[in-house]
């Protein structure tokens, strides 16, 4: 009986190791479950948090793209305004180059007129048989008359011509101004 005891004893003795070994690996596991659930309770709060974030920044993105849109629009209707102002400009001036053309042509069909005179008048004084004194300064008044008609027509006519340059001028920086305001139009 005591092999049978001793035995036993040892048969004990294995299964307190095997018990104390696996209580060791029970508690292990146990700690190793516990960090386990902790670490996904934390990734489970992380995700929250980022679903969080992301419908957060969806809704920014969403009010941002709102916003643009409103500004795009407003933005080409700005555009759509200055475009029509800059057209009636461009009307407004090619009315008044034709106007200061017409005036240039009426300008330069008086000193024509006033020219002819002119020469009638001085052709028909040197063909004059009575050239008296007195006589003569009738005349000589008359064509110094003429020749300030001359002179101040052809001041304004040389005044008309740089108008219509000036005008053309602002008027191709109107077309130019206008081609860009196209080109932002088309960038939307």
């Amino acid at each position: 009986m005591k092999k049978n005891e001793v035995e036993l004893q040892q048969d004990l003795q294995i299964v307190e190791d095997i018990r104390r070994d696996l209580n060791e690996k029970f508690l292990a596991a146990k700690e190793i479950a516990s960090k386990r659930e902790s670490d996904c309770r934390k990734l489970k709060m992380e995700r929250n948090n980022l679903r969080k974030r992301a419908d957060g920044l969806s809704k920014e993105m969403k009010m941002l793209r709102i916003c643009r849109s409103a500004e795009a629009a407003l933005e080409i209707e700005n555009l759509k305004i200055e475009i029509k102002r800059l057209t009636r400009e461009n009307s407004d001036l090619e009315e008044q180059v034709e106007v200061t053309k017409s005036e240039k042509r009426d300008a330069l069909a008086k000193l024509e007129a006033t020219c002819l005179a002119h020469q009638q008048s001085v052709v028909s004084y040197q063909q004059s048989p009575n050239k008296k004194s007195s006589g003569a300064r009738v005349p000589e008044q008359r064509i110094e008359e003429l020749e300030s008609v001359v002179f101040s027509m052809t001041e304004y006519l040389n005044a008309k011509e740089m108008q219509i340059e000036t005008l053309k001028q602002v008027n191709r920086a109107l077309v130019e101004d206008m081609d860009e305001v196209v080109d932002d139009l088309h960038l939307f």
